[in-house]
């Protein structure tokens, strides 16, 4: 209840990102990624508009995460993925381009540090996961209206309705 008072009246989004700022310290910047994740979560508090302008944030510090300790990235990551599950489709790609940049500098590491069971690793992993089924429903969805396309008139009109029918995936 106050978290959703906090969001809509109170100008919650726009205060977390700001907590999200580079400029913030890094465990400000943890603290608040915690709470969006708590929040996307709960599947209730956030909504799929507020996904936007959150991944927005997240996504540079993605990037930059290997400069901070194991628990922050592992953070970050898990906060992507929650932003991405409770809304692929708000996420702009600069939050995939993240992820995958990321996930590229943690498997080059050389050495991991103590306390780094991979969590980061599979966080990203799942999120570049779920950012990419939007594209596989887009193509299955190409395929088979050209498959539908090719039916006799009588025998397409059926699914051509049911393609008209916006997917929605179940959290």
């Amino acid at each position: 209840a106050h978290e959703t008072t906090l969001l809509r009246s109170e100008g919650g989004v726009a205060l977390l990102a700001e907590l999200l700022d580079p400029d913030e310290d890094p465990r400000t910047r943890e603290k608040a990624a915690n709470f969006i994740t708590s929040m996307a979560c709960n599947g209730e508090t956030l909504k799929k508009e507020d996904v936007k302008e959150l991944a927005v944030v997240v996504a540079p510090l993605l990037v930059s995460a290997g400069e901070q300790n194991v628990q922050y990235r592992e953070v970050m990551a898990s906060c992507a993925l929650e932003l991405a599950r409770l809304a692929r489709t708000s996420c702009p790609p600069a939050l995939a381009e993240a992820a995958e940049a990321r996930l590229a500098a943690a498997k080059a590491s050389a050495e991991k540090e103590e306390g780094d069971n991979g969590q980061e690793e599979d966080a990203l992993q799942e999120c570049l996961a779920v950012l990419s089924k939007e594209e596989e429903v887009a193509e299955a969805s190409a395929e088979t209206s050209a498959e539908a396309a090719a039916l006799p008139a009588e025998r397409a009109a059926p699914v051509q309705q049911a393609l008209a029918v916006p997917y929605v995936a179940k959290a």
